[in-house]
Order: C-alpha cells, then sequence, then structure tokens
C-alpha cells in the first residue's frame, strides 16, 4: 500500500501491525523517487504513536542531505527538543513519597500517565482536579474519565522535558496542600 503523492512519487507508509495497515509486505521502508526530492525531505520517526512510547520522548530524524541535516541538528539542540526523558515515572513517584506522602502516585502500565491515588485526601479527586487547575494552572484528571476504578485517582500526562514535569509536580503539591486546607475549611 502507498499514499501517491503528485509532486514526488509515492511515499511508502510503515507499519505498525494492524493499527496503521494490514499489509504484509510493508517493510517500514520510506520511499522517495524523485531524487531531488529526497535530497531535500525531512523524515520523522518515533515508537511513540505505534507503540505508546510518548514518555520516552525518543524519535529519530531523517535528513538525506548533509547541509540540511546541520541545519536540523543545530534547531534540535538549540532548542534542546533532543533531550530524552527516560527515567520521568521514577523521577516523579519519587518526588511524590517525599513531598506528598499523602497522594500514592504509580505508573500507568501502558503510557505515559501517572496514576494519582487520592483516597487519602479530604474531598474528591474530580473536585481537587479543577481546584488544582484553577489555583495552580496544571491541569490534571479526574480518573474517572478512564472509567469507575479511576474513581478516587487523578491522571497526570508526564512526557514532558524534566523542567517541565518538575514544574507540574511542585504545583500539584502546592495545589493538593491548599485543597487540604480548603477542604478543611469548610467543615
Amino acid at each position: 500500500m502507498s499514499i501517491k503523492n503528485p509532486l514526488s512519487g509515492s511515499i511508502r507508509v510503515p507499519t505498525a501491525g494492524e493499527i496503521i495497515l494490514d499489509d504484509p509486505d510493508a517493510k517500514g521502508e520510506i520511499l522517495i523517487r524523485n531524487e531531488n526530492c529526497w535530497k531535500n525531505s525531512i523524515t520523522c520517526i518515533s515508537p511513540a504513536k505505534a507503540f505508546n512510547l510518548s514518555g520516552l520522548q525518543t524519535a529519530a530524524v531523517v535528513v538525506p542531505d548533509e547541509r540540511l541535516r546541520h541545519k536540523v541538528v543545530r534547531g534540535l539542540n538549540t532548542d534542546t527538543v533532543a533531550s530524552p526523558n527516560t527515567f520521568a515515572a521514577a523521577a516523579a513517584i519519587g518526588f511524590m513519597k517525599k513531598e506528598i506522602p499523602q497522594i500514592k502516585a504509580y505508573p500507568s502500565d501502558a503510557g505515559y500517565f501517572l496514576w494519582l491515588d487520592c483516597r487519602e485526601m479530604a474531598g474528591g479527586a474530580a473536585e481537587m482536579a479543577r481546584f488544582i487547575l484553577k489555583n495552580t494552572g496544571l491541569c490534571v484528571s479526574p480518573g474517572n474519565q478512564s472509567g469507575g476504578n479511576g474513581r478516587g485517582f487523578l491522571q497526570m500526562n508526564i512526557a514532558c522535558p524534566h523542567t517541565l514535569l518538575q514544574d507540574g509536580l511542585n504545583r500539584l503539591r502546592d495545589g493538593a496542600a491548599s485543597y487540604g486546607e480548603y477542604v478543611i475549611s469548610r467543615c
């Protein structure tokens, strides 16, 4: 199976099992028939979507032309987007144990979300998520959006650079403390 591009010929779509296409002949190669288009191409590849590995922030960029490749590498390094965040879940769980012991953190078995068990906190997780967003700007999702077993939990996306993760964890810590005080003041 290929996608027809009138400018360059055809591009063969890589496969990830039956998620993208069911083609036993697909080899995952990139095929551009026009040599000029090939030399001016920039192809980004990543296991993130196909294998749900966004938290690893792992990808590759294929740039055949050396001059263009130099510009791409310089841009990636200048914007510091080439720094992987392999141990985000472990770092976040360590922070939670030390800074917010009343909320237990669990990594997702298949993804880049941290599950936050808030059942020891006064109040409810959905209300806490709204409070944290309003008071700190951190957006965490109520766990019950993923089904009944998520009641009492929050989900936090940790597929981000370390500096953003640290900022989010600090906001979570401050928001959880403020929320606890808020709930107690209403009693």
